[in-house]
């Protein structure tokens, strides 16, 4: 096994633990090299390095802060991968082979960490979520329990510990960061401004903003002490904060670094006084001298006789609490609280209810609110033995063979490149689909030649194409499903393409026990140019696949496009097909009411590449309509019986959110679309509360407005929308 891995630790003043931490990755074969950086510790820390075995030892004669040091490792090794490991923490060897796994197995990853377990032997996440302003401020607010939509940690801590696979999160801790090399060249380093602190946030935001992923490996444990370079609580708290402030301005502008800036004073002030008044001493002294640190660093901002609370390098923005009169005091109170509290009770308020899952209806009313209002078929799905027999094909031969179905229209004018593309993926398949089924949806050019003439080419793929009126894409894969003749039917886009390999990877799970089998996707550009890998696995795109109940996916768009899908021909009749009413989100339409009725099964590979370009139907004027009936639709099937709205509201702000995300792009873009997709959003405020209403009202200068504010007010608007849907 190649050495691929050079291992970086930055010390200061921690010499007791560094045998641990080079101990655990000594007898990795993956490891080329061990680098210690030490920042001017004075209790002996590069001897201890070299005692215990590090390759090389670098000695600063100042601390410079953990990013500068890290900076100053990476030049001397040249491995793949960089493992950045905290003194405090250790990771076996078993551990880091899992990371490494995840990155050769994601090209489109830029690090993976492990789940981090503590010394009391207690397992977190070793993730979190990009936070904001709101977030960083309501974790200091002494709330006697802190709402969902108010942290920055997954929910779901304890069903992502327990996944078998690497799954995409915001960003991960730093104790035990395996990084791709290439990326943090790509980057320039750390950024030497964050002397501690926020370095990790800050590394999963430029992987998030260059397109990468950062992969929480589960199964890889690493242990982790915790606050080793900082003891002392309200020091670590301090600098926590400055580099917060910094994090702030950096990717969220100098508005939000200023609120916070000038909101954190009066917070940890009343953080104290309601701790004090509780009999909380301990955590009240704790607030108190974290807030006379921040003070005391602004007014002594140009001594550096001491660590500074944030890197003395480069911009680092307005002091924290800027010392002054009652005036400024004021000013500072006003700006800060005074907003703070005004959205934090509104986002309180959208939140309260919303968050709660819908509760099962019990006994008579079981089943109630499943009911399918355009008669997709019975609630129960017959078992192998009721299935009707299909005159036109014996059940062996038509369980073994799958149609392929491809609608068409105006392709030859449209996307001639495109549509060759899609069938020249269809006939790379080994082995090679019953048929592919070509339904042309009343085209007025000469996409039946081009395929026509494709056919003759390829003489070893059997093409049939059928004609139709235009009735649009779920009218004409309904079509080719009733013209085919294999006993499972497959779906591609005119517009996009299989994976070479998409049957090969399917057909193994095409068993009697399964009515449809999904996978993940790739995208790509209108150039073929590829940009993302694994929409579910690392773009996150879809929630949390696999899905077990309607109740679980219908709060956010599924990504279950038709071109992933195989499914059973006898279960696709039995559910009604795709609705024909819907020209958008007929995908997500299906996929629910297959996963209300039937077997699913999830190959979490990528068998599609998913062309996103300009002229697709998602860009469409029929796409925010169809937006809005699916909306209608889904309300009526799963909130009729729930009394209190909050299925229906949930629902609501979904669709909200979709619109205004849509609107939002396309007024930056100068695309006229933004009009109706605002409109679209604004017809589904009278189904809101006057809570909902009144956070839109707030806003709804922005939606029109092209600056900087705008941009700023809709982007929080829409991170507000995205947790209370969450």
């Amino acid at each position: 096994m190649p050495s691929r891995i050079d291992v970086v630790v930055v010390t200061y003043n921690s010499a007791p633990l560094l045998p641990r931490a080079l101990g655990s990755v000594a007898a990795s074969p993956l490891v080329r090299a061990t680098i210690v950086v030490d920042n001017a510790s004075t209790d002996g820390s590069a001897a201890a390095a070299r005692g215990a075995g590090a390759s090389v030892v670098l000695a600063n004669a100042a601390n410079r802060g953990f990013a500068a040091a890290v900076n100053r490792g990476l030049h001397e090794g040249d491995g793949e991968y960089v493992l950045l490991l905290n003194p405090d923490a250790a990771i076996e060897p078993p551990a880091l082979a899992l990371l490494a796994a995840a990155l050769d197995a994601t090209p489109g990853a830029a690090m993976a960490g492990p789940a981090l377990e503590g010394e009391d032997g207690r397992l977190t996440l070793g993730a979190r979520r990009f936070s904001t302003v709101v977030d960083r401020l309501f974790w200091h607010l002494p709330l006697p329990r802190r709402p969902q939509w108010a942290t920055p940690d997954y929910v779901n801590a304890a069903e992502m510990l327990a996944l078998p696979e690497p799954v995409p999160v915001d960003y991960l801790w730093g104790a035990a960061l395996l990084v791709r090399r290439d990326f943090l060249h790509d980057i320039g380093g750390l950024d030497e401004r964050f002397f501690l602190y926020s370095e990790d946030e800050d590394l999963g935001r430029q992987a998030r903003a260059r397109g990468c992923s950062s992969l929480l490996v589960p199964r890889a444990r690493a242990r982790h002490q915790g606050r080793a370079s900082t003891p002392d609580p309200a020091l670590a708290l301090a600098r926590v904060i400055g580099a917060n402030a910094l994090l702030l301005e950096k990717w969220e502008g100098p508005g939000a670094a200023l609120l916070y800036r000038r909101a954190i004073g009066p917070v940890l002030t009343l953080r104290a006084a309601v701790l004090k008044a509780d009999g909380r001493w301990v955590e009240a002294e704790l607030a108190a001298r974290t807030h006379r640190l921040l003070r005391a660093e602004a007014t002594t901002r140009g001594d550096r006789t001491t660590t500074p609370l944030v890197s003395p390098g480069g911009r680092s923005g307005p002091p924290l609490l800027r010392p002054g009169g009652p005036a400024d005091q004021a000013l500072g109170y006003l700006v800060g609280t005074g907003r703070l509290c005004g959205r934090a009770l509104v986002l309180a308020a959208r939140a309260h209810g919303g968050r709660r899952r819908p509760a099962e209806p019990r006994g008579a009313d079981a089943g109630r609110r499943h009911a399918e209002p355009w008669g997709a078929g019975p609630t129960r799905r017959p078992q192998p033995s009721e299935r009707a027999s299909d005159p036109r094909q014996d059940a062996t031969t038509r369980d073994a063979t799958v149609s392929v179905i491809l609608p068409v229209y105006n392709a030859a004018s449209s996307s001639r490149s495109y549509l060759s593309a899609a069938l020249r993926s269809v006939a790379a398949q080994t082995p090679a689909p019953l048929e592919l089924v070509v339904v042309d949806d009343g085209s007025t050019d000469e996409t039946t030649a081009l395929v026509e003439e494709f056919g003759t080419a390829h003489p070893g793929l059997s093409i049939r194409v059928v004609h139709q009126p235009n009735g649009g894409q779920s009218s004409a894969r309904n079509h080719g499903a009733r013209e085919s003749r294999g006993g499972w039917l497959a779906f591609v886009d005119q517009d996009d393409e299989w994976m070479p390999d998409h049957l090969a990877t399917v057909l193994p799970h095409l068993a009697e026990d399964v009515d449809l089998v999904y996978t993940d996707a790739d995208t790509i550009d209108e150039d073929g140019r590829l940009r993302d890998v694994g929409i579910h696995r690392n773009g996150g795109r879809g929630g949390g696949h696999p899905y077990v109940s309607p109740e679980a996916a219908m709060f956010q768009d599924l990504f279950v496009m038709p071109g992933v899908m195989t499914i059973r021909r006898a279960f696709f009749e039995e559910v009604g097909g795709f609705d024909e009413q819907l020209s958008g989100y007929e995908d997500d339409d299906l996929f629910l009411r297959c996963l209300q009725r039937g077997r699913l099964e999830y190959v979490p590979v990528s068998t599609l590449r998913w062309r996103i370009h300009p002229a697709s139907a998602s860009h469409t004027e029929r796409m925010t309509v169809s937006g809005l009936r699916y909306w209608r639709k889904l309300v009526a099937t799963y909130a009729a019986d729930d009394p209190r709205g909050l299925v229906a509201r949930r629902l609501t702000l979904r669709f909200l959110r979709v619109f205004l995300s849509y609107a939002s792009a396309q007024l930056v873009a100068g695309n006229p679309l933004f009009a109706q997709n605002l409109a679209a959003a604004e017809s589904l405020l009278p189904h809101l509360g006057a809570v909902d209403r009144a956070a839109f009202a707030a806003t709804r200068w922005a939606w029109r407005s092209p600056t900087f504010a705008g941009r700023c007010a809709r982007s929080w608007y829409l991170n507000g929308l995205a947790k209370a849907t969450a």
